[in-house]
């Protein structure tokens, strides 16, 4: 199995700690908290908009000719379907459902990864 870019970043990247591949998260009795791989799950809005904005900046950083490319072919969800759906199953592992049903994952894709290539040409702007 091929690890993403980001699960092999140095510790002190903003995820590094948090990775573990060969697990499958594990649901924990319904209770105050709730765990998942030995995590508690997030269930504070601010936490999780932090947890998906860093998502989309890895994205960012490790797929950057990518996203470029796909900016400016107008291919770009096509071209990243596979790394937002990877970073996306992720941000679900880590939140509780009503989190991740306000959506904030697609919010922080569009703010970090796209919005902040605004200068590139393209015929989509």
């Amino acid at each position: 199995m091929n690890r993403p870019a980001y699960a092999s970043a140095p510790r002190s990247c903003c995820l590094g700690d948090c990775l573990d591949r060969d697990q499958q998260p594990q649901v924990a009795p319904k209770g105050p908290l709730r765990y998942t791989a030995g995590m508690a799950l997030i269930e504070k809005p601010e936490r999780a908009r932090q947890l998906a904005r860093a998502i989309a900046s890895d994205l960012t950083l490790y797929h950057e000719k990518e996203i470029v490319e796909g900016i400016e072919n107008d291919n770009l969800f096509e071209v990243m379907h596979e790394h937002i759906e990877e970073g996306r199953a992720l941000f679900k592992s880590r939140v509780t459902p009503e989190i991740y049903n306000l959506n904030l994952y697609d919010r922080a894709i569009v703010d970090v990864m796209i919005k902040s290539k605004g200068h590139i040409k393209s015929r989509i702007w």
